[in-house]
């Protein structure tokens, strides 16, 4: 290969063989190859497409597979394998075939259509340890997919690799009904943790005497001092600050969820501060189980302060550390312990809050005491709810399947606490991103329904973030965008520091008619959440592509695609389209042969996000775009 013409690029590498093919087909080769094809025609195939993958060459009993999206490599693999038992089922064991799945996410070089390097040697080793109808991914996987599939893992610990320098980090990805948000395997177990803290706090009290210290971990390592000049971003003008996800310090690995919801209601309350700055929970959720130094953290997110801390709960008790660490100085500027009934959690996040805002000096303004402290009309047993449901409801990007299960925990929610903003609002939300995605059959009687929910959480309690998204949401799709677009700037005045709100918004005015005005409320989105797991550069990309800047439209779907970000249909038919109109011919077909590869009946006849265009002007230029681009007003597609 030709050093002049190599060309790399960050991907997920999925990597699958059939365990004992040799045997297999020694003993029968014809029935094997038979029933191996109508694996890959009838599951393998389909699965790959359904995720956006691309593969890249078959090797007999083996697949190798490329994926944008580490999610969707994960989903693909345990799609899959979840399906192969019942496939299996009428099978003598012997002649059963069983794939084992390995997953990476890495660099790769690229030589025309094949891949090579260590992003795919790693996802083969990880194959070749994986057991009989397993998949197991790497470190890199693991902490890329934590919190966005509703998945468990096992830590199978370090594993020495032929041809790969350094040992790899191991998980099993668990796929029972049960194992979602389980992590179990060789990290320390959560009650060993809890013994090591409650010793730690003893120490502690005897140096406290002693010498006057105040952290209640007085074992943690120095902090490593991080430096401006290092920063991926310029420190804002105010103090900037990352919550990293709380640590379920339970002896249940299942109140995983608990700490998680501790974690988002934080940053929720800490962006309604206006002199603060917070980084979104997408990007700090991606340290999420990690051993990650404060320095690295303020470095790639670009903030001063990073809040830690770890949440133990037993029934209705509940404890939780807390400290406020300076990256720039290494000083702990505030650290506590709380130990609290969970009638009293709100009280306790209120607290915390105070306490952040107060160690930081920062002044509240008019009305932002009172906004935050918030009465909830929720029993514990509806406030665990709530916190699987909100975990649960998606993005505009989803799934119908993931939508109504979504929809089915807010209405038992709302069966529950009819008096909870939350509930509804939620659940208004699950009827908006129907009708926006096209998933719903009666648009029209939907788009009402997502109202009406609305407007009952906005009566319950209009400054509830959710009731003023599902409100936006709702009035955008019954045709009242410019009300929708002043909810959003209403809501934005209150909680600078959302970055779904500020994307929100840059979404509804590309859909208005003004997209050049969308552009800086989403490079805004972009900022608060760095690590782009949010669909922002899309976003972006939509807008810079609907205001006729195609250049910049294809830099940033090229920006997503070399992060791994998440990528959809919309995405894939705006990526084409402006290259095409650059005339690009060559990368506007190699796109668009993704698009059909993962959306084979993709047509524009049908194609939701034209709809969401008001004006009509908008909507017959940009059909004429696409025409132009060889993408068909209806199907079906030849190529």
């Amino acid at each position: 290969m030709n050093d002049e013409r190599v060309q790399r690029r960050l991907a997920a590498i999925l990597a699958a063989d059939v365990v004992g093919y040799s045997r297999l087909m020694g003993e029968n080769e014809a029935s094997t190859y038979e029933v191996l094809k109508a694996h890959r025609k009838e599951l393998i195939d389909p699965k790959i497409a359904a995720n956006n993958g691309r593969i890249v060459k078959l090797m007999g009993d083996g697949v190798l597979v490329e994926f944008a999206s580490v999610v969707d490599a994960v989903r693909c693999a345990v799609d899959i394998q979840r399906e192969m038992p019942s496939r299996n089922a009428d099978v003598p064991i012997d002649r059963q075939i069983q794939f084992r799945v390995g997953i990476n996410l890495g660099d790769v070089i690229i030589d025309g259509e094949d891949i090579y390097g260590d992003g795919v040697n790693v996802a083969a080793r990880l194959e070749g340890l994986a057991d009989p109808g397993a998949v197991y991914i790497s470190h890199t996987v693991f902490s890329h997919v934590t919190g966005k599939v509703e998945l468990g893992f096992e830590d199978l610990g370090k594993h020495k690799v032929k041809n790969i320098t350094d040992p790899v980090h191991v998980y099993r990805v668990l796929t029972g009904p049960d194992d979602a948000g389980k992590l179990i395997g060789r990290s320390m177990p959560s009650s060993m943790l809890w013994k090591r803290s409650a010793i730690a706090a003893g120490i502690l009290l005897f140096v406290a005497v002693a010498a006057g210290a105040i952290w209640l971990r007085p074992w943690a390592p120095a902090v490593e001092l991080a430096s401006i000049a290092e920063m991926a971003f310029p420190l804002p003008d105010k103090p900037s600050i990352a919550v990293l996800p709380f640590v379920n310090m339970s002896d249940d690995p299942g109140q995983e969820y608990f700490a998680q919801g501790m974690t988002d209601d934080l940053i929720t309350d800490l962006s309604k501060v206006s002199g603060l700055f917070v980084i979104s929970r997408n990007s700090t959720f991606t340290y999420k189980d990690t051993a990650v130094k404060i320095r690295q953290v303020a470095e790639e997110l670009g903030v001063r302060f990073v809040l830690e801390g770890s949440v133990r709960r037993e029934g209705d008790q509940v404890r939780i550390n807390v400290q406020l660490i300076d990256a720039l100085t290494g000083g702990h500027v505030w650290a506590e312990r709380y130990d609290r009934n969970l009638r009293d959690i709100f009280a306790l996040q209120d607290e915390v809050v105070e306490k952040v805002v107060s160690a930081l000096s920062v002044e509240l303004e008019s009305g932002e005491q009172e906004r935050l402290h918030r009465t909830y009309a929720l029993t514990a047993e509806s406030y665990d709810l709530f916190l699987h449901a909100r975990t649960m409801l998606p993005t505009y990007m989803t799934d119908k399947g993931r939508l109504l299960r979504a929809r089915q925990l807010f209405e038992r929610i709302v069966e529950q606490a009819g008096g909870f903003s939350g509930g509804y609002a939620g659940l208004s939300q699950t009827y908006s991103l129907a009708v926006m995605r096209g998933y719903s059959s009666t648009p029209v009687e939907e788009a009402n329904e997502a109202l009406k929910l609305a407007q009952k959480a906005w009566d319950i309690d209009a400054d509830f973030e959710m009731a003023e998204v599902a409100m936006a949401n709702a009035l955008k799709i019954t045709g009242r965008s410019e009300d929708a677009i002043a909810t959003l700037e209403k809501m934005l005045k209150s909680s600078p520091s959302n970055a779904d709100a500020h994307a929100q918004r840059g979404r509804l005015l590309i859909w208005a008619g003004r997209a050049k005005e969308a552009i800086d409320p989403i490079n805004t989105a972009v900022r608060l959440n760095p690590d782009f797991g949010s669909p922002y550069l899309i976003d972006l990309g939509l807008a810079n592509f609907t205001s006729g800047d195609y250049e910049a439209a294809i830099t940033a779907f090229e920006k997503n695609y070399a992060r791994g970000g998440p990528i959809d249909d919309a995405g894939l038919a705006v990526w084409t389209a402006s290259n095409s109109e650059l005339g690009r011919s060559n990368e506007a077909a190699k796109i668009l042969d993704r698009l059909f590869d993962s959306h084979p009946d993709f047509h524009l006849r049908s194609f939701w996000l034209l709809r969401l265009y008001e004006r009509p002007e908008d909507r017959t230029r940009l059909n004429d775009i696409f025409q132009r681009a060889n993408i068909p007003m209806d199907r079906p597609y030849t190529r």
